[in-house]
C-alpha cells in the first residue's frame, strides 16, 4: 500500500500555487502526514566579479525583508493548517525553483510532491520551461500536479468536471480528483498494479 508521510508543497504566494493545498490537506488528512510547505526565494547569484561584499545595503535589506515575509506567509500557512489539525512545518530555499524543490525532496525524505502547475504545453513550455516539468524529471519521489482550471477538487461536483478523464485518484486515498501519471509513479520507485 501506498503511504505518504511526508507531503511536500511548494508555495510562492500565489493563488495558482496555493490551489495544491486542498488536495495536499485531504491527502494528509486521509494518511496522517506530515505536510512540508517550501517556499524558494530567487535572489540574483553573487560572481567571481561581484562578490556578495559588493552588494550594495540596499539589495541586502531587500533580501532580507524577502526571507522575513516568506517565512511570514509560511507561518500563516502552517497555522492555518494546525488549526485543521494537520501537523506542517516550513522551509525556505533560495536561488532555482526546480532545483531547491527537488533537494528539499531529498533532504527530507519526502513521500510526494503536491504542486500547482500552469498546464502549459507545446512551444510556451517549451520557451518559458516549467519548473513542475524540471521537478517531474528529477523528483526522487512521485509528483502530483494540480492544474489551476478553477476547479475545487474538495467540491461534490469535481467528478462531474472529470468525465473525459477516465483517471481518478480514488484508488489510491478514496479522494475523488486526477490522480498522478504512470510516469510521475514510476520517477518516484512506486510500481503500479
Amino acid at each position: 500500500m501506498i503511504n505518504f508521510k511526508r507531503i511536500l508543497v511548494p508555495l510562492d504566494g500565489s493563488p495558482m500555487a496555493e490551489s495544491a493545498l486542498p488536495l495536499a490537506m485531504a491527502l494528509a488528512q486521509k494518511f496522517e502526514s506530515e505536510i512540508i510547505l517550501l517556499n524558494v526565494l530567487c535572489f540574483l547569484i553573487p560572481t567571481v566579479s561581484t562578490p556578495y561584499f559588493h552588494f550594495p545595503n540596499w539589495m541586502i535589506k531587500n533580501c532580507d525583508f524577502a526571507r522575513h515575509e516568506a517565512e511570514s506567509y509560511l507561518r500563516t500557512c502552517q497555522n492555518e493548517l494546525g488549526q485543521q489539525g494537520i501537523n506542517a512545518r516550513i522551509l525556505l530555499r533560495e536561488i532555482l525553483p526546480a532545483e531547491s524543490i527537488v533537494d528539499a525532496a531529498i533532504a527530507e525524505r519526502v513521500d510526494l510532491i503536491v504542486m500547482a502547475t500552469h498546464g502549459f504545453g507545446g512551444l510556451a513550455r517549451l520557451v518559458i520551461g516549467s519548473v513542475a516539468d524540471k521537478v517531474v524529471r528529477h523528483s526522487p519521489c512521485p509528483v502530483l500536479l494540480v492544474r489551476q482550471d478553477g476547479v475545487d477538487p474538495c467540491q461534490k461536483d469535481y467528478k462531474k468536471s472529470l468525465a473525459a478523464s477516465p483517471r481518478h485518484f480514488g484508488k489510491l486515498s478514496g479522494i475523488k480528483g486526477p490522480h498522478p501519471s504512470r510516469r510521475q509513479l514510476l520517477a518516484g520507485g512506486y510500481r503500479m498494479s
